[in-house]
């Protein structure tokens, strides 16, 4: 089933080498381990009314809370390719107006 766009896409980019080969092998390892532990995700629409839920034939993404021992490591890397990953979405909120400030403060 193709399902067209309502809208534009959001800008979207990838960052290689996010993680060590070594991290991203250990991650895989433990989301297969986790696979039980995954559930449907839920999409409701409507203005608050939760009961409104999209066809689960067309909703086949699954979520797990959290990532376990690999938090801290996901958060480290995460925070270090901040500016990158704004770049790559195409963020130009406040963060970036700081970041512009702070670095001319370096200089």
């Amino acid at each position: 089933m193709t399902v067209k766009p309502t809208g534009p896409m959001p800008p979207s980019g990838t960052i290689d080498e996010f993680l060590e080969d070594q991290d991203r092998k250990a991650l895989l390892a433990w989301a297969i381990e986790q696979h039980a532990k995954f559930r449907p995700t839920k999409v409701f629409y409507g203005e608050g009314d939760r009961r409104n839920r999209v066809n689960p034939k067309s909703r086949t993404a699954l979520r797990h809370r959290g990532v376990g021992q690999f938090e801290p490591l996901m958060r480290e890397r995460l925070f270090a390719n901040f500016s990158r990953i704004t770049a790559l979405a195409g963020y130009k909120g406040p963060g970036a107006a700081l970041n512009r400030v702070r670095t001319q403060c370096l200089w």
